[in-house]
Parts: C-alpha cells; sequence; structure tokens
C-alpha cells in the first residue's frame, strides 16, 4: 500500500504541497525533483539540510515507502536531525495530531554506521564474522607503528618512514589496488628506497601484529593486503559520485 493511500486508510488526510511552504524555488524544485538523480551545489547557511529534509518528506507524502529510503549523512547527530525534520514535516502534511503511526526511516545514518550495518548483515556471505571490530584512522596507525617496531624498523639507522606515512602508502595502494612500486614512484618517491621493507612491514600489518601483541585484524583488512602482492593494471577510470 502506498504511504499516502495507507495514512487515508488510518482517516488521515494528505495535503499535498502544504509541506514545502517556506521553501525557495530552488530549494522547492530540489524537493519536488523526481525519481532521477539529482546532485545540489550550495554553500554554507544555503538551507541544504532542510531542503533535503523536505524532498525526503516529498517522497513519503507522495507514495515511497519510508522503510526503503536511503537517508546518509556525515555525523550521527545530523541523522537523527534530519529523521526527526523528516516526521514533523510529513506530520503536518496528512494532518496527523500524533505522528507515532509513521513508519521510521530505517535506513537512515552516516555513512560509516550503514556501511558497517550492511558489512555485518552480508558478513557471512563475504566470509568474515559479524561481530569484526573497527578501527579508526589513529588506531590503525598505531598497529600500523608497533608492527614497525616489532621488525626493528624504528631502530635503522636511516630514518625509516613514520607510522602516518606508512598508513598512507598501505591506504592507497589497497584503495586504489595499485601495485607499491607505483603509489611510491607517484606520490611517495622518498619513500622508495624502503620498498622491500614496506611490503614486509604491510604483510606484519595485514596478518596482524607479530608475538600475538594487540587486536587481530580481520580478514578484510587481510584481503585487502593482497593487493599489495599482485600486479594491479593502472586505473585510468574516474569514479563519479551521484548525491540521490
Amino acid at each position: 500500500m502506498l504511504a499516502s493511500n495507507w495514512l487515508r486508510a488510518c482517516g488521515e488526510s494528505v495535503n499535498p504541497g502544504q509541506h514545502l511552504v517556506g521553501l525557495n524555488d530552488a530549494q522547492r524544485a530540489a524537493a519536488e525533483h523526481g525519481p532521477r538523480p539529482l546532485l545540489v551545489i550550495a554553500g554554507a547557511g544555503s538551507g541544504k539540510t532542510n531542503t533535503l529534509a523536505h524532498r525526503v518528506a516529498n517522497l513519503v507524502v507522495h507514495g515511497a515507502d519510508p522503510r526503503r529510503i536511503l537517508l546518509l549523512t556525515f555525523s550521527r547527530r545530523a541523522a537523527t536531525e534530519m529523521a526527526r525534520r523528516v516526521e514533523r514535516i510529513v506530520a503536518a502534511a496528512v494532518a496527523l495530531q500524533n505522528p507515532a503511526p509513521l513508519r521510521p526511516i530505517t535506513w537512515s545514518g552516516t555513512f560509516h554506521a550503514i556501511g558497517a550495518r550492511l558489512l555485518r548483515h552480508h558478513a557471512r556471505d563475504i566470509g568474515i564474522d559479524p561481530a569484526f571490530s573497527i578501527h579508526d584512522r589513529e588506531d590503525s596507525a598505531d598497529l600500523m607503528n608497533l608492527v614497525r617496531h616489532e621488525l626493528g624498523l624504528s631502530t635503522k639507522e636511516r630514518r625509516f618512514p613514520l607510522k602516518a606515512t606508512c598508513l598512507a602508502i598501505y591506504s592507497l595502494a589497497v584503495n586504489a589496488q595499485l601495485p607499491i612500486e607505483v603509489v611510491l614512484a607517484r606520490q611517495f618517491p622518498w619513500c622508495k628506497d624502503w620498498q622491500s621493507e614496506l611490503k614486509g612491514l604491510f604483510k606484519g600489518y595485514g596478518d596482524g601484529p607479530p608475538q600475538g601483541k594487540g587486536p587481530k585484524q580481520s580478514r578484510i583488512q587481510s584481503e585487502g593486503n593482497a593487493y599489495l602482492e599482485k600486479e594491479v593494471p593502472k586505473l585510468d577510470a574516474v569514479m563519479e559520485a551521484t548525491i540521490l
């Protein structure tokens, strides 16, 4: 049943258009845009959050099931505020005194939270434990430094790259699916003399710290390390991101 029909079945009246009152012409055009992708470029203070909330509310008022809407933001606070705004706007549009009957937007959250949720949901399909842990960048840098010390790379006569540099090299090689030789030549030429040592470091980092110290790495990170051992062709394609 369409959301608007479902609301009418609950005895609520739908007031199309009323929920968009207060938006300027550009904001309203974005909120009423059809199902095709739309990229909106706007500066600070231009009402981006308010426009996006009205766009989601407009979709719900016109029949979209809130449970099938994916709403992504950069912070948890923004995600919570966005969901509340949508609830208020839809409630006003359908003349609801109590918004409790409204179906929640179950797929609303930060990019990281939704990504982690999807990974946990499909974890067994890709061969990992759903109870995996996630390291932030600082955790990863500390682990890289631990392995660096264990391998004796921090006591070299010539200064070995610092943990942040090592992590940057590793991340670029894995994310761009490029051989470490290419990454060093393009982005870190001052580190290319350490190519062999860096490969050993990254293998230790992907397998977990030596002697069982520190948390064991997940298969995601270990398999990411496999990219470093392959001759991956140069990626010339440019990935484009579309904001829906």
